[in-house]
């Protein structure tokens, strides 16, 4: 009886994620081209990842609740772990998706050694906060939206009071308040190169004490107290009107690649210390990593005080790729015109599919599926003489 409720439980669950899912809007032209344009180099697309999620219900469950959890007050620490092609990187963008639809601010970036140096936590934190995204704000623009938004609200409230704006970040370390009453009382008379300069130390770019005097603080961002700076930066974001901070850290298993031992060692100390800062509430952090990463670190992650939770997830089977595979075709069918349109559709792409997927999975990974079919889609759609099963490769 107990194992049925549990089964019951689960069913009901899956529904809800289902729901949460469908009820998602449904891509405009423009953006179903958008998506199909980051399958095509073998990434997952900026915004519309939901429209081409397959049978993720269980990762979507789990990520689902930790979001709620955080915009409630919690912090959470998750380690996403698969292959090379399962669908990490397109799980991280589910979730920026959901994290965002709950008014938490979200970055993402990627742990590799050129683009975000893990041994360098001043360059980490500077890649963190150009990533920032927020609902309803350019990419890019996002810690300039956040603040221009607490300005405008607090003025209409404060009528310009400099005092006011302290009050409303008085949980903020002196230094966060003096930058933030600096960028607020330069709003308000105009003076763009102040404010530009109290944006630039949040940035963790200004490096001048001279110019970091000007705002009212001895303090300059360095990798010693970058850190620091990451923490407080989720504190003000909580206080300015959103619900949280999500970090996303996609290919965290670059670390164990540096050549130099002294930077691969501080790599493995900075993600300590990064997942040991995870504990401040309302802030999610989720690692996207390898199997072979999580095999040699484990006395490396058993010594963490917050022992981090692990969501293993496989490529999809043969079932859910045709799914995904017809879903691919529809947005190719909405984005592009097609002339003799009956190659493709009904049983014969159907049947394309399932004769391309009638062999082994063995090395096919989502993205090498993916990226094949929309190729094959392409072709087939600037030659309407060509059958289907003449585009589609051998995998």
């Amino acid at each position: 009886m107990v194992g049925s409720q549990s089964d019951f439980r689960e069913s009901l669950e899956r529904v809800r994620v289902r729901i949460s899912i469908s009820q998602s809007r449904q891509p405009t032209k423009q953006e179903a081209q958008a998506i199909l344009s980051a399958l095509r180099v073998g990434v997952p697309p900026q915004r519309g990842v939901l429209a081409i999620s397959i049978n993720r219900e269980k990762e979507f469950q789990t990520i689902l609740a930790d979001v709620e959890q955080v915009a409630s007050g919690k912090s959470k620490l998750l380690f996403i772990n698969g292959l090379y092609g399962a669908g990490k990187s397109h799980l991280l963008y589910v979730l920026k998706e959901f994290a965002l639809s709950k008014n938490l601010a979200v970055s993402l970036v990627s742990l590799t050694h050129g683009e975000c140096p893990l041994h360098d936590l001043l360059t980490v934190y500077q890649r963190l906060v150009q990533s920032l995204e927020v609902p309803d704000a350019p990419k890019g623009q996002a810690l300039e939206a956040i603040l221009a938004r607490w300005a405008t609200s607090l003025h209409a409230h404060a009528r310009g009071s400099t005092d006011a704006a302290r009050v409303s970040i008085r949980r903020l370390p002196p230094e966060f308040q003096a930058v933030l009453a600096t960028f607020y009382s330069a709003s308000q008379t105009h003076d763009y190169a102040l404010r530009s300069l109290a944006l630039s130390w949040l940035r963790g770019e200004l490096r001048s004490p001279r110019q970091a005097r000007c705002l009212g603080v001895a303090v300059v961002p360095t990798n010693d107290n970058a850190l620091w700076m990451l923490g407080n930066l989720a504190r003000m974001i909580r206080f300015l009107t959103l619900s949280g901070l999500v970090i996303l850290l996609d290919e965290a298993e670059s670390i164990a690649s540096v050549r130099q031992l002294p930077q691969r060692e501080a790599g493995y100390r900075n993600l300590r210390s990064l997942m040991e800062s995870g504990r401040t509430p309302f802030c999610y952090f989720v690692y996207a990593t390898t199997p072979d990463f999580m095999e040699h670190s484990r006395e490396f992650l058993g010594a963490l005080t917050q022992k981090p939770k692990v969501l293993e997830i496989a490529s999809l089977q043969r079932d859910d790729l045709i799914e995904l595979g017809l879903v691919i075709r529809d947005l190719h069918l909405q984005s592009y015109t097609w002339a003799n349109v009956s190659r493709i559709k009904g049983s014969r792409w159907l049947g394309s599919l399932r004769k391309l997927l009638g062999g082994s999975r063995e090395q096919l990974t989502n993205r090498v599926f993916v990226r094949s079919i929309v190729a094959a889609l392409d072709v087939c759609q600037s030659n309407p003489d060509l059958a289907p099963e003449t585009t589609l490769p051998g995998l």
